[in-house]
């Protein structure tokens, strides 16, 4: 829940998703740009929770994977967009919480 939680301090005091985030939901003609960021996005993310996912014993831990980082993702970009009233004046700690909840394996 940390590297959530600090992900979420991050955008907060940008007031803007990072750079990665920015990337990822862009919508730009420059495909090697999303793609770079898609493989960024594997690295530093994806693949560190598939693997603690993994030994956790979660089917498709990928796959999980995948879905958690992408709400993360998702959560990132509301937040800071501000169309959301509750989920924008929620404290970090309390949306990591929730996230962390919907990562718990169930197999």
């Amino acid at each position: 829940m940390g590297s959530t939680v600090e992900a979420l301090h991050r955008a907060d005091r940008r007031g803007a998703p990072g750079p990665l985030v920015q990337a990822l939901l862009s919508r730009s003609d420059v495909a090697e740009a999303r793609t770079t960021a898609a493989d960024e996005a594997r690295t530093r993310l994806i693949s560190p929770l598939a693997n603690r996912l993994a030994a956790e014993g979660a089917d498709d831990p990928v796959g999980r994977a995948e879905v958690l980082i992408s709400c993360l993702i998702g959560v990132i970009a509301l937040r800071t967009s501000t169309s959301f009233e509750r989920l924008s004046a929620m404290r970090p700690e309390e949306v990591g919480a929730i996230l962390e909840a919907a990562a718990q394996t169930h197999t």
